[in-house]
């Protein structure tokens, strides 16, 4: 026991030295080398200032909480640079399944909503980790309803529901988990994967929490990176599992998020007319119209095609998605619930392959 006790130190200590900073405790990653210093850090206010991955899936993004990149462009090679977030020491967080490490986060299911998830994207990475091929070997997730410790509803903790795994992908620039003081670009050691997870199940409106593990080929982590936004050092509500412990998952004083993207389709409020196929498009006038607090918005496709209804505002920004997926030929109607909106004129507009249209309605509460 001894000698293999002299040994893990020797180890550890060669993997230090040889990475250069971070202290691998198997519960944190952080950069151990010197305090991060406010007036030695570059924050580029030129820089958008949430940047989300959300290009790997055709399906509707249902939760784009995947902010992780703070300095796009700045990393070796030109990548992308999640750096530390001062005051913070933070990479990222021991995500190990096989040692018993999770974290999880919350995310909601707006009330009169259907989620159907196909699959949802996490990131990680391995200390030492290869630009090219990705060392994470697999993914196990869970999602409890109304807190991290609740019941499962879908998933579980033993089911390697890993789909894919990369460093960089077409529309997806590859992404470096950096100190908070640059220069960026020499500092390599920590690629972020994009991992993403299969999990076909459907939610009804509520608060649910999704917990994740990971397993990789590399002796450090792997490591959960916290959802990283410009000059915020606290980013959300994440927990950590050590221990058989949930507890709040910080960097320093500071609780972050863990980023993460949920695919899959709003099947709420699509109802089939059953009138027939229709000879051509059609978008028709809402119904009531004006409307208080919700109408109905009908629509004719003469064949399968994908369909996105969104509704704007004045200023022209969305401010809802109704439907962003493969409806097949018929007539249809869509419900729009405007509870949350201010009394205003408001258009939706319909975009198929082959055809677009935008109509007017008015919302008097």
């Amino acid at each position: 026991m001894k000698k293999l006790s002299t040994l893990l130190v020797l180890v550890t200590a060669t993997v230090l030295l040889g990475w250069g900073f971070g202290s691998n405790d198997g519960n944190q990653d952080k950069d151990v080398s010197n305090s991060v210093n406010l007036e030695n850090v570059v924050f580029d206010q030129s820089i958008q200032n949430v940047v989300v991955f959300n290009s790997d899936n055709p399906l509707a993004i249902l939760f784009p909480q995947g902010e992780l990149v703070n300095f796009p462009g700045q990393g070796a090679g030109g990548k992308d640079v999640s750096a530390i977030t001062a005051p913070g020491t933070l990479y990222g967080f021991g995500c190990q399944a096989n040692l018993g490490n999770w974290m999880g986060d919350d995310f909601v299911v707006p009330a009169g909503q259907t989620w159907k998830i196909d699959s949802i994207k996490f990131f990680s990475y391995q200390t030492g980790g290869s630009i090219g091929a990705s060392t994470i070997t697999g993914c196990r997730i869970a999602i409890r309803s109304t807190t991290i410790t609740g019941a499962l509803v879908a998933g579980d903790t033993a089911v390697n529901r890993l789909h894919k795994t990369y460093w960089e992908g077409a529309s997806a620039p590859g992404i470096y988990r950096t100190t908070g003081t640059p220069p960026y670009a020499s500092q390599t050691t920590r690629p972020i994967y994009h991992v993403v997870d299969t999990l076909n199940t459907t939610l009804s409106a509520g608060t649910y929490w999704v917990e994740v593990g990971f397993t990789g080929s590399l002796a450090s982590g792997p490591w959960a990176p916290p959802r990283t936004i410009l000059n915020t050092p606290a980013t959300g509500n994440a927990q950590q599992r050590l221990a058989g412990v949930w507890s709040p998952a910080m960097d320093g004083a500071n609780q972050q998020g863990l980023p993460f993207i949920i695919y899959g389709t709003n099947i709420t409020g699509i109802s089939n007319n059953n009138t027939g196929i229709p000879g051509s498009y059609n978008l028709k006038q809402n119904y009531p119209n004006p409307f208080n607090p919700s109408t109905k918005i009908s629509f004719d496709l003469p064949k399968q095609d994908f369909v996105k209804i969104s509704v704007y505002d004045m200023s022209g920004k969305e401010v809802e998605t109704l439907l962003n997926r493969v409806v097949d030929a018929g007539s249809f109607t869509v419900d729009f619930d405007a509870s949350k909106l201010s009394t205003g004129v408001y258009f939706y507009k319909m975009i198929t392959s082959d055809f677009a249209a935008t109509k007017k309605m008015i919302l008097v509460k």
